[in-house]
């Protein structure tokens, strides 16, 4: 607290059940004539946001802090000694739902950062999630909406999506519109793009600025990388985490890839408890839409499979892997210059050993 009392910077917290270190660096980017910083990596727990500060060299007009949470009281503890006058709440999902318990304790755990907002400061919030929207009264500070879908004060319209490439869009704001395109697949960074606009607006960045700075964005490592690999094939690194959200979300670039060969290799999704069998099959069902093959590894790879099956995808498709080395030897042996493949799981069990094995 010291620390951010020298430099004199505002404070700026990003929480939500996936997306966060890919949004952190987008508002990042989009406040970058603002002598802005943000927390490095994954550096977002009640050790590596003190870390980060006193690492800061200034001069600092902004900080964004990107701040997670697997336990309520956190994310407050967070904002104790952070004090952010920015809250941005991405969204709601079942990561650590085990921990938790259930959807609207997740909510309520976020929200302790739109609680600690100052009445003078600002709750950036995503219209289009129902669980944001349940608890963004919350905020004593007003509330920014942003989203796609939903009425926003910062929206993505006229969007196109490019596979692969990125995506093509209009970002609106108070201020006006301007195109904005985007390298990083997905809708989910269009989304965290109006989330960064919000929070840029707040610090006196037009919507053209800021769009002109988003289109430099690069995913961060293991988050949706786009990286040629053996035998020519696209590899969709996105193996650094995994929830149920966050899987729809890499499974639907990779039905937009537009690739005749297009390879799921999923893992585990943790910390889901009694959610954990039906998350998985519905992960089985969403690659037998997204994918022509599957490759599946951990504790739940046989319901991913089954479920896959189940949904039309043939059998000789899908496929168990006995463990991560299994999956990366099955994985090779697809590659070809007309195949995409997509790594996905949960951090502990280790996919990026497929991803290294892809790339040699």
């Amino acid at each position: 607290r010291a620390r951010l009392d020298e430099l004199g910077c505002a404070v700026v917290g990003v929480t939500g059940s996936v997306g966060k270190t890919s949004a952190k660096e987008l508002c990042a980017l989009a406040l970058g004539g603002r002598d802005a910083a943000a927390t490095p990596g994954n550096l977002n727990t009640w050790t590596g946001i003190p870390i980060s500060v006193l690492g800061l060299t200034p001069p600092v007009g902004v900080f964004v802090a990107e701040m997670a949470m697997s336990a309520p009281g956190e994310i407050r503890d967070l904002c104790s000694f952070a004090r952010p006058r920015t809250g941005v709440l991405l969204n709601v999902g079942l990561a650590h739902v085990e921990l938790l318990g259930s959807l609207a304790a997740i909510a309520d755990a976020k929200a302790e950062l739109l609680e600690s907002l100052p009445a003078d400061g600002v709750a950036v919030c995503n219209a289009d999630d129902p669980e944001v929207r349940r608890v963004a009264a919350r905020s004593p500070a007003p509330v920014t909406w942003f989203g796609i879908d939903a009425p926003a004060d910062y929206r993505a319209v006229d969007v196109v999506d490019g596979g692969l490439e990125g995506v093509r869009c209009r970002l609106v704001g108070p201020d006006g519109s301007a195109p904005l395109r985007l390298r990083v697949p997905g809708l989910h960074t269009v989304r965290n793009a109006c989330a960064a606009a919000a929070v840029a607006g707040r610090h006196g960045v037009g919507i053209a600025e800021a769009a002109e700075r988003l289109a430099a964005f690069e995913a961060p490592p293991q988050r949706g990388v786009v990286r040629r690999g053996a035998e020519g094939a696209v590899i969709v690194d996105d193996s650094y985490n995994a929830s149920p959200a966050s899987v729809a979300a890499a499974l639907a670039v990779l039905a937009g890839s537009g690739a005749a060969r297009r390879l799921a290799v999923l893992g585990d999704m943790l910390e889901l408890g009694d959610h954990a069998a039906d998350a998985h099959a519905e992960a089985g069902r969403q690659a037998a839409r997204a994918a022509t093959a599957l490759i599946a590894v951990g504790e739940h790879a046989a319901l991913m499979v089954e479920a896959a099956v189940a949904a039309g995808m043939p059998a000789d498709c899908a496929r168990l892997a006995g463990d991560v080395d299994e999956a990366a030897r099955l994985a090779r042996a697809q590659c070809d210059p007309g195949t995409v493949v997509l790594v996905k799981a949960s951090h502990g069990v280790a996919l990026e050993r497929v991803v290294e094995r892809l790339l040699r």
